[in-house]
Protein backbone atom coordinates (compact mmCIF):
# COMPACT_ATOMS: atom_id res chain seq x y z
CA UNK A 1 0.00 0.00 0.00
CA UNK A 2 1.43 3.56 -0.73
CA UNK A 3 2.56 5.54 2.19
CA UNK A 4 1.10 9.13 1.33
CA UNK A 5 2.84 11.18 4.36
CA UNK A 6 5.49 8.30 4.82
CA UNK A 7 5.77 6.11 8.53
CA UNK A 8 9.34 6.07 9.26
CA UNK A 9 8.53 7.75 12.77
CA UNK A 10 5.72 5.60 12.89
CA UNK A 11 7.83 2.09 12.33
CA UNK A 12 10.46 3.39 14.63
CA UNK A 13 8.65 3.55 17.59
CA UNK A 14 6.85 0.12 16.69
CA UNK A 15 10.77 -0.91 16.64
CA UNK A 16 11.33 0.54 19.86
CA UNK A 17 8.74 -1.94 21.20
CA UNK A 18 10.91 -5.11 19.68
CA UNK A 19 7.66 -5.59 16.44
CA UNK A 20 8.80 -6.75 13.49
CA UNK A 21 7.57 -4.68 10.82
CA UNK A 22 7.64 -5.54 6.95
CA UNK A 23 6.55 -3.27 3.79
CA UNK A 24 3.85 -5.38 2.01
CA UNK A 25 2.75 -4.78 -1.57
CA UNK A 26 -0.68 -6.05 -2.19
CA UNK A 27 -0.57 -5.97 -5.99
CA UNK A 28 2.65 -7.98 -5.56
CA UNK A 29 0.83 -10.77 -3.86
CA UNK A 30 -0.75 -14.13 -5.10
CA UNK A 31 -5.12 -13.43 -4.55
CA UNK A 32 -4.65 -17.01 -3.47
CA UNK A 33 -1.80 -17.09 -0.93
CA UNK A 34 -2.68 -13.45 0.27
CA UNK A 35 -0.94 -11.98 3.62
CA UNK A 36 1.38 -13.79 4.97
CA UNK A 37 0.53 -16.19 7.43
CA UNK A 38 2.94 -14.56 10.16
CA UNK A 39 1.34 -11.31 9.76
CA UNK A 40 -0.29 -10.19 13.14
CA UNK A 41 -1.75 -6.90 12.33
CA UNK A 42 -1.48 -5.38 8.92
CA UNK A 43 -1.49 -1.48 8.96
CA UNK A 44 -3.00 0.36 5.49
CA UNK A 45 -1.47 3.85 5.64
CA UNK A 46 -3.47 6.62 3.80
CA UNK A 47 -4.02 4.55 0.46
CA UNK A 48 -4.73 8.52 -0.99
CA UNK A 49 -4.66 11.71 -0.80
CA UNK A 50 -5.80 14.67 -2.09
CA UNK A 51 -3.53 17.46 -1.37
CA UNK A 52 -0.63 15.25 -3.07
CA UNK A 53 -2.81 13.92 -5.87
CA UNK A 54 -3.85 17.74 -6.89
CA UNK A 55 -0.21 18.44 -5.58
CA UNK A 56 1.79 16.06 -8.07
CA UNK A 57 -1.22 14.72 -10.14
CA UNK A 58 -3.53 11.64 -10.37
CA UNK A 59 -0.85 9.21 -12.35
CA UNK A 60 1.50 9.84 -8.94
CA UNK A 61 -0.94 7.96 -6.18
CA UNK A 62 -1.85 4.42 -6.20
CA UNK A 63 -5.32 3.40 -6.32
CA UNK A 64 -6.54 1.02 -3.74
CA UNK A 65 -8.07 -1.36 -6.39
CA UNK A 66 -11.02 -4.50 -6.03
CA UNK A 67 -7.53 -7.44 -5.94
CA UNK A 68 -6.11 -5.43 -2.65
CA UNK A 69 -9.72 -5.08 -0.85
CA UNK A 70 -9.96 -8.93 -1.80
CA UNK A 71 -6.90 -9.75 -0.33
CA UNK A 72 -7.53 -8.13 2.96
CA UNK A 73 -10.69 -9.35 3.01
CA UNK A 74 -9.62 -13.16 3.15
CA UNK A 75 -7.23 -11.89 5.72
CA UNK A 76 -10.00 -10.69 7.78
CA UNK A 77 -11.89 -13.95 7.17
CA UNK A 78 -9.14 -16.31 8.09
CA UNK A 79 -8.65 -14.15 11.58
CA UNK A 80 -6.40 -11.24 11.05
CA UNK A 81 -6.41 -8.24 12.27
CA UNK A 82 -6.01 -4.44 10.75
CA UNK A 83 -5.52 -0.75 11.39
CA UNK A 84 -6.89 1.04 8.71
CA UNK A 85 -5.94 4.48 8.44
CA UNK A 86 -7.78 6.61 5.22
CA UNK A 87 -7.79 10.12 5.00
CA UNK A 88 -10.54 12.70 3.14
CA UNK A 89 -10.15 12.34 -0.42
CA UNK A 90 -13.30 14.68 -1.80
CA UNK A 91 -16.12 13.16 -4.41
CA UNK A 92 -13.92 13.49 -6.92
CA UNK A 93 -11.16 10.75 -5.98
CA UNK A 94 -13.64 8.82 -3.77
CA UNK A 95 -13.32 6.45 -6.64
CA UNK A 96 -9.85 5.67 -5.85
CA UNK A 97 -10.93 4.28 -2.33
CA UNK A 98 -14.46 2.57 -3.24
CA UNK A 99 -13.27 -0.77 -3.03
CA UNK A 100 -11.84 0.32 0.67
CA UNK A 101 -14.77 1.68 1.66
CA UNK A 102 -16.85 -1.37 0.28
CA UNK A 103 -14.93 -3.53 2.83
CA UNK A 104 -15.45 -1.46 5.84
CA UNK A 105 -19.03 -1.00 5.28
CA UNK A 106 -18.94 -4.64 5.19
CA UNK A 107 -17.67 -4.37 8.75
CA UNK A 108 -20.14 -1.90 9.86
CA UNK A 109 -17.93 0.78 9.39
CA UNK A 110 -18.82 3.73 7.16
CA UNK A 111 -16.14 6.85 6.36
CA UNK A 112 -17.42 10.17 5.19
CA UNK A 113 -14.53 10.63 3.28
CA UNK A 114 -16.19 13.61 0.90
CA UNK A 115 -16.06 15.94 4.14
CA UNK A 116 -13.57 16.91 6.33
CA UNK A 117 -13.97 17.45 9.94
CA UNK A 118 -13.10 20.59 12.01
CA UNK A 119 -13.48 21.29 15.43
CA UNK A 120 -12.13 24.54 17.66
CA UNK A 121 -8.55 24.92 18.37
CA UNK A 122 -7.30 27.20 21.17
CA UNK A 123 -4.80 29.30 20.02
CA UNK A 124 -2.66 32.03 21.70
CA UNK A 125 -2.75 35.65 19.95
CA UNK A 126 -1.20 38.54 20.75
CA UNK A 127 -3.11 40.73 23.35
CA UNK A 128 -3.00 44.35 24.86
CA UNK A 129 0.37 45.47 26.57
CA UNK A 130 2.22 42.91 25.47
CA UNK A 131 0.41 39.91 26.40
CA UNK A 132 -1.11 36.83 25.40
CA UNK A 133 -4.74 35.80 25.21
CA UNK A 134 -6.08 32.55 24.67
CA UNK A 135 -8.96 32.58 21.47
CA UNK A 136 -10.89 29.51 19.81
CA UNK A 137 -9.92 29.13 16.40
CA UNK A 138 -12.22 27.17 13.45
CA UNK A 139 -9.71 24.42 12.00
CA UNK A 140 -9.12 21.13 10.63
CA UNK A 141 -6.59 20.26 13.13
CA UNK A 142 -7.59 20.05 16.72
CA UNK A 143 -7.07 17.92 19.91
CA UNK A 144 -9.14 14.12 19.50
CA UNK A 145 -10.76 13.28 22.65
CA UNK A 146 -10.61 9.35 23.82
CA UNK A 147 -14.46 8.58 24.27
CA UNK A 148 -15.87 6.14 26.62
CA UNK A 149 -18.00 4.05 24.81
CA UNK A 150 -17.95 0.74 26.07
CA UNK A 151 -20.22 -0.50 28.76
CA UNK A 152 -19.70 -2.11 32.19
CA UNK A 153 -21.39 -3.81 34.83
CA UNK A 154 -19.81 -4.75 37.73
CA UNK A 155 -20.50 -8.03 40.30
CA UNK A 156 -23.40 -6.18 42.41
CA UNK A 157 -24.97 -4.96 38.93
CA UNK A 158 -23.81 -1.26 39.06
CA UNK A 159 -23.82 -0.36 34.99
CA UNK A 160 -20.80 2.23 33.87
CA UNK A 161 -18.99 3.05 30.89
CA UNK A 162 -15.45 3.28 30.58
CA UNK A 163 -13.24 3.82 27.78
CA UNK A 164 -12.14 0.94 25.27
CA UNK A 165 -8.95 -1.43 25.83
CA UNK A 166 -7.46 -0.13 22.88
CA UNK A 167 -7.41 3.43 24.37
CA UNK A 168 -8.03 2.47 28.49
CA UNK A 169 -4.14 3.03 29.40
CA UNK A 170 -4.27 6.58 27.73
CA UNK A 171 -6.72 7.70 30.64
CA UNK A 172 -4.35 10.34 32.14
CA UNK A 173 -2.14 11.00 28.71
CA UNK A 174 -1.94 13.75 26.97
CA UNK A 175 -4.42 14.71 23.85
CA UNK A 176 -4.29 13.13 20.84
CA UNK A 177 -3.89 15.77 17.86
CA UNK A 178 -5.48 15.25 15.47
CA UNK A 179 -4.96 16.44 11.51
CA UNK A 180 -7.57 16.98 8.85
CA UNK A 181 -9.58 13.39 9.66
CA UNK A 182 -12.63 11.66 8.11
CA UNK A 183 -15.99 11.46 10.10
CA UNK A 184 -17.22 8.19 10.04
CA UNK A 185 -20.39 6.41 11.49
CA UNK A 186 -21.18 2.69 12.85
CA UNK A 187 -24.27 0.02 11.88
CA UNK A 188 -25.01 -3.00 13.53
CA UNK A 189 -23.40 -6.12 11.89
CA UNK A 190 -23.96 -9.84 12.98
CA UNK A 191 -21.58 -10.85 15.25
CA UNK A 192 -19.75 -7.71 15.54
CA UNK A 193 -18.74 -4.93 18.30
CA UNK A 194 -18.34 -1.51 17.76
CA UNK A 195 -16.60 1.16 20.01
CA UNK A 196 -16.13 4.71 19.43
CA UNK A 197 -12.14 5.70 20.62
CA UNK A 198 -11.26 9.29 19.31
CA UNK A 199 -13.87 12.08 18.80
CA UNK A 200 -14.57 16.03 18.32
CA UNK A 201 -15.89 18.21 20.85
CA UNK A 202 -19.44 18.41 21.01
CA UNK A 203 -18.57 21.52 18.78
CA UNK A 204 -17.05 19.77 15.88
CA UNK A 205 -18.65 19.88 12.38
CA UNK A 206 -18.14 18.70 8.42
CA UNK A 207 -17.38 20.94 5.42
CA UNK A 208 -16.81 19.88 1.75
CA UNK A 209 -13.65 19.13 0.43
CA UNK A 210 -11.63 21.52 -0.72
CA UNK A 211 -11.71 25.27 1.36
CA UNK A 212 -10.69 26.85 4.17
CA UNK A 213 -12.26 25.38 7.70
CA UNK A 214 -15.60 27.71 7.64
CA UNK A 215 -17.39 26.74 11.33
CA UNK A 216 -21.10 26.78 11.67
CA UNK A 217 -22.99 29.02 13.81
CA UNK A 218 -21.98 28.88 17.21
CA UNK A 219 -24.62 26.59 19.23
CA UNK A 220 -26.55 25.18 16.12
CA UNK A 221 -27.35 21.86 17.16
CA UNK A 222 -27.65 20.23 13.88
CA UNK A 223 -23.98 21.44 12.22
CA UNK A 224 -22.24 21.05 15.76
CA UNK A 225 -21.79 17.74 17.33
CA UNK A 226 -19.30 15.01 18.63
CA UNK A 227 -18.04 13.65 15.27
CA UNK A 228 -16.12 10.31 15.99
CA UNK A 229 -12.91 9.85 14.27
CA UNK A 230 -11.79 6.48 15.28
CA UNK A 231 -13.90 3.19 15.66
CA UNK A 232 -12.39 -0.29 17.03
CA UNK A 233 -14.09 -3.20 15.70
CA UNK A 234 -14.23 -6.71 17.86
CA UNK A 235 -16.27 -9.90 17.52
CA UNK A 236 -19.24 -9.56 20.10
CA UNK A 237 -18.89 -12.93 21.65
CA UNK A 238 -15.23 -13.53 22.45
CA UNK A 239 -14.66 -9.70 22.67
CA UNK A 240 -11.47 -10.78 20.51
CA UNK A 241 -9.81 -7.91 18.07
CA UNK A 242 -10.88 -7.53 14.47
CA UNK A 243 -9.57 -3.93 13.11
CA UNK A 244 -9.58 -0.54 14.30
CA UNK A 245 -10.27 2.06 11.85
CA UNK A 246 -8.84 5.96 11.77
CA UNK A 247 -10.01 8.83 9.83
CA UNK A 248 -6.64 10.00 9.21
CA UNK A 249 -2.85 9.23 8.32
CA UNK A 250 -1.33 12.43 8.58
CA UNK A 251 -1.40 11.87 12.28
CA UNK A 252 2.27 10.32 12.47
CA UNK A 253 4.60 12.20 10.49
CA UNK A 254 7.23 14.41 11.93
CA UNK A 255 5.17 17.27 12.97
CA UNK A 256 2.37 15.58 14.30
CA UNK A 257 3.59 12.58 15.82
CA UNK A 258 4.97 14.59 18.76
CA UNK A 259 3.37 18.28 19.03
CA UNK A 260 4.47 19.88 21.27
CA UNK A 261 4.84 18.88 25.09
CA UNK A 262 0.89 18.40 24.96
CA UNK A 263 0.09 15.40 22.50
CA UNK A 264 1.68 11.83 22.13
CA UNK A 265 0.60 10.33 19.06
CA UNK A 266 3.01 7.55 18.85
CA UNK A 267 1.62 6.38 22.26
CA UNK A 268 -2.09 6.45 20.90
CA UNK A 269 -0.65 3.92 17.80
CA UNK A 270 1.42 1.77 20.02
CA UNK A 271 -1.52 1.64 22.16
CA UNK A 272 -4.27 0.30 19.42
CA UNK A 273 -1.49 -2.06 17.55
CA UNK A 274 -0.72 -3.67 21.03
CA UNK A 275 -4.58 -4.45 21.67
CA UNK A 276 -4.98 -5.72 17.75
CA UNK A 277 -1.74 -7.94 18.54
CA UNK A 278 -3.29 -9.09 21.64
CA UNK A 279 -0.33 -7.85 23.55
CA UNK A 280 -2.13 -7.24 26.76
CA UNK A 281 1.00 -7.02 28.76
CA UNK A 282 1.52 -4.19 26.16
CA UNK A 283 -1.42 -1.94 27.22
CA UNK A 284 0.12 -0.04 29.99
CA UNK A 285 2.06 3.42 29.97
CA UNK A 286 4.72 3.93 32.42
CA UNK A 287 4.59 6.92 34.18
CA UNK A 288 7.95 9.28 34.23
CA UNK A 289 9.78 8.24 37.39
CA UNK A 290 10.39 10.99 40.10
CA UNK A 291 12.14 11.32 42.94
CA UNK A 292 9.74 13.06 45.54
CA UNK A 293 11.51 13.96 49.61
CA UNK A 294 9.24 13.46 52.51
CA UNK A 295 10.17 14.72 56.09
CA UNK A 296 8.27 15.87 58.84
CA UNK A 297 9.24 19.44 61.30
CA UNK A 298 7.68 19.78 64.51
CA UNK A 299 6.61 23.17 65.97
CA UNK A 300 10.31 23.46 68.31
CA UNK A 301 12.62 22.60 65.36
CA UNK A 302 10.73 25.48 63.30
CA UNK A 303 11.46 27.73 65.99
CA UNK A 304 14.80 26.90 66.50
CA UNK A 305 15.42 27.49 62.67
CA UNK A 306 13.96 30.32 62.84
CA UNK A 307 15.76 32.00 65.83
CA UNK A 308 18.80 30.80 63.88
CA UNK A 309 18.40 32.51 60.48
CA UNK A 310 16.92 35.73 62.02
CA UNK A 311 18.92 36.41 65.25
CA UNK A 312 21.97 34.49 65.27
CA UNK A 313 23.40 33.89 61.91
CA UNK A 314 22.79 38.26 61.35
CA UNK A 315 24.16 38.63 64.75
CA UNK A 316 27.86 37.21 63.73
CA UNK A 317 27.84 38.77 59.96
CA UNK A 318 27.60 42.29 62.67
CA UNK A 319 30.48 41.05 65.21
CA UNK A 320 32.43 39.79 62.15
CA UNK A 321 32.10 43.24 60.63
CA UNK A 322 32.82 45.28 63.88
CA UNK A 323 35.97 43.40 64.76
CA UNK A 324 37.31 44.47 61.15
CA UNK A 325 36.31 48.04 61.98
CA UNK A 326 38.10 48.04 65.31
CA UNK A 327 41.32 46.06 63.48
CA UNK A 328 41.64 49.04 60.45
CA UNK A 329 41.30 51.81 63.37
CA UNK A 330 44.19 50.62 65.01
Amino acid sequence: ISKVFGTDFFEAGLRRRYYRVETINLDMLDENEGIPEDCDVLVISGPWCTYMASRWGEESMQRFTRKQAGIVRKYLERGGRAFIMIDPVSPFWRRMVSPLLTLLGDYGVGVDVDQVVGDWHDVPQPGPYGTMVVAEQPTYRFFAKVVKDVKATDPEGEESVDLHPSVRALRAWPMIFAVECAAMTTKPVFGLRHARILATSRKGWLQPLPGPARAPEPGDPKKQARRTIAVAVEKAETGDPVMVVLGSSNMFIQWSIRYGKVADNEEFAQQVLAWLAGSAEELTVEPKATEVAYGRVDAGTIRTLRFTSVGIIPSIFILVGELIRLSRRR
